[in-house]
């Protein structure tokens, strides 16, 4: 007799879900009004009403996204054949602007404003409650308040007496809705690809993306290279540009004002042909990472 099938994965991941939030299953269990008997099998197996994994994972405070992302990883854990390709690495797109935007701020979006309006980088406000043991804000009723506490005394040395009273009120006062980023994590393309005649600059921190600034003089070029997953865009600002990808030259040069789009995990490297100086931005959306980070810069690759 076939044995019934389980979601091991799924199970270990929920378990540890429920311990980072320094919460107990049965805690949980008794919140929720749920017997301690299913928490504790899902925590185990993975067996379980998907009613109840979507009232737990709301509890422990994941985004819809992520819910969507659990749910079908565990489906495609307990499917075969077919079904199982349908769902393994099923991801649904964002299904709106605030959506994205979250990813971007773990906090709510009132808090993100008034960093703005003091001229506060939000990354620099996560990155100071992550060192604090705080992942994530959305309420701050539902922080530890001994964390908080010690937060919000990093947050005052750090920024200031007046941007405390601003950014942590009880009630935030409305300011334009916009976020501010700093890009801390900006690398030198030179580290991570071969450049001649040519300087750029790579700026990571946003989810799926990393976006690139290249400087080209007479003759400019970024090397032979692909990455490990994503889809590029280049798009000329200044020059004309001759891409070659997969060894094959693309008989279409990249003109200024113009865009080519290819899987950047082909091989590829582009010259500037046309022009004294030349300026390429580069875009590249990775749909499988959300955390797109600088990765160990090469050891056969010299710096121009």
């Amino acid at each position: 007799m076939e044995s019934k099938p389980r979601a091991l994965v799924f199970a270990a991941e929920l378990a540890l879900l429920i311990k980072n939030r320094g919460m107990k299953q049965r805690q949980i269990a008794s919140e929720l009004h749920i017997p301690s008997s299913v928490v504790n099998r899902l925590c185990k197996s993975g067996v379980g009403s998907e009613d109840n994994i979507c009232l737990i994972l709301e509890r422990l405070g994941l985004k819809k996204r992520r819910i969507d992302e659990q749910l079908a990883d565990r489906r495609a854990e307990l499917s075969r054949g077919k079904a199982h390709e349908a769902w393994k690495g099923f991801r649904y797109a964002f299904r709106d602007e605030n959506e994205y935007l979250a990813e971007t701020c773990p906090f709510p979006f009132e808090r993100a404003f008034a960093c703005t309006h003091l001229g506060i980088p939000i990354n620099e406000v996560v990155d100071l409650a992550k060192s604090h043991g705080i992942k994530n804000i959305q309420d701050l009723r539902e922080v530890n308040p001994w964390e908080f506490i010690k937060f919000a005394e990093a947050f005052c040395n750090r920024f200031g007496d007046k941007a405390k009273e601003i950014v942590l009120a009880e009630k935030c006062e409305i300011y334009p809705p916009v976020f501010l980023f700093d890009f801390a994590a900006q690398k030198d393309a030179a580290d991570y690809v071969n450049l001649t005649n040519c300087k750029g600059k790579l700026l990571f921190g946003l989810p799926h993306l990393v976006i690139g600034d290249y400087e080209f003089s007479k003759s400019g070029e970024i090397g032979s290279h692909r990455n490990t997953g994503g889809v590029e865009l280049l798009y000329s600002l200044e020059g004309t540009f001759e891409l070659t990808c997969q060894g094959l030259v693309c008989q279409t040069m990249l003109t200024s004002g113009s865009m080519l789009v290819f899987d950047a995990r082909k091989r590829h490297s582009i010259r500037l042909i046309v022009g004294e100086k030349g300026r390429l931005l580069m875009a590249r959306y990775d749909p499988r990472r959300k955390e797109v980070r600088p990765g160990r810069p090469p050891r056969r690759r010299q710096k121009r």
